[in-house]
């Protein structure tokens, strides 16, 4: 963790924005994760586990948009977008 601390100001705050990002992919990997298989539709396997959710997660906070792995639920959409929605204003703030 040594190698995030500088002493500018404008890159201390870059990196709060690379540590927020990576927060929310853990945090709405968990939130699919406990959404489960009832919310969203899983074509590689019948089970929505950590990694699948972890994997939909990055995917969707890259922007990519994946094809395996999509809400069927509006709860599941709402989470979504949610996430896309941090994911731009974070990105927007970086530039």
């Amino acid at each position: 963790m040594g190698f995030l601390i500088y002493l500018n100001k404008n890159s201390i705050f870059k990196q709060i924005k690379i540590i927020i990002l990576i927060i929310s992919i853990v945090v709405f990997s968990f939130v699919y994760y406990y959404l489960n298989k009832k919310h969203y539709v899983v074509k590689s396997s019948d089970i929505m586990n950590y990694f699948n959710s972890l994997y939909f997660s990055i995917v969707t906070q890259t922007l990519l948009g994946p094809g395996d792995i999509y809400p069927k639920t509006d709860v599941a959409k709402f989470f979504v977008i949610i996430q896309i929605t941090i994911t731009l204003i974070i990105t927007f703030l970086y530039i």
